[in-house]
């Protein structure tokens, strides 16, 4: 996965948008869509998690937030942070500053990830699953 700022995604979001106006072909244009579909959802993810997060300390080289369990500084609060602290699951705990609101970018299944979740490039358990056991 390609980590890219706000302002990288707006200018491979207009470059579809050219490339649209100008492609004939029907199977690229429906790949271009869904490219910018890609894109869109990118834009929001970032502007959420900047809306989101409650930055305690901006101007230190690491960057603490308040835990919504504990209310103390995190990481190393000890708040569990995982959806299934004892299970397999790798996805993180939804809570009211990371809500589980966010679509798989595999199965694009509706609410399957936090914000966190998708910054940390995860996909849904079910498309995790599906993609350990070698078939999708």
């Amino acid at each position: 996965m390609i980590d890219l700022d706000k302002d990288q995604v707006l200018v491979l979001l207009g470059l579809t948008t050219e490339a649209m106006k100008t492609e004939e072909d029907p199977a690229k244009k429906t790949l271009l869509l869904q490219i910018q579909d890609d894109l869109q959802i990118e834009v929001e993810d970032i502007d959420q998690r900047e809306a989101e997060l409650d930055w305690v300390d901006e101007g230190e080289d690491f960057e603490y937030y308040q835990c919504d369990q504990c209310g103390m500084e995190t990481p190393g609060c000890g708040c569990p942070q995982f959806a299934d602290p004892t299970g397999h699951s790798a996805l993180r705990m939804a809570t009211k500053t990371n809500p589980r609101n966010r679509p798989c970018p595999t199965c694009r299944g509706k609410n399957r990830l936090t914000p966190e979740d998708v910054a940390l490039g995860y996909q849904c358990d079910e498309c995790a699953d599906r993609q350990e056991r070698g078939g999708y």
